[in-house]
């Protein structure tokens, strides 16, 4: 059931997000992490009084294996030296 809600969770979550024209996955802002939305996932659940699942199912197991297309990109640290 907290599965359930989760993944609930994230699809509308994912809705916010822009699509890239590139590939048309969408993408999260990249001021946004993992444990950021974790958090939001859970201050929901919690307020809603609704079973919550843990850090790891939430990440692992919802997220990267549910399929859900959306994503935090990776962002390239420059370095002035090199």
């Amino acid at each position: 059931m907290a599965f359930n809600f989760a993944v609930s969770w994230m699809r509308k979550f994912a809705m916010n997000a822009d699509s890239m024209p590139t590939n048309g996955v969408p993408n999260l802002p990249l001021c946004l992490t993992n444990d950021a939305i974790f958090g939001m996932n859970l201050e929901e659940m919690k307020e809603k009084k609704r079973p919550c699942l843990a850090k790891s199912t939430f990440l692992y197991s919802m997220w990267k294996n549910q399929s859900l297309d959306v994503v935090i990109p990776k962002v390239r640290k420059l370095n002035y030296w090199n």
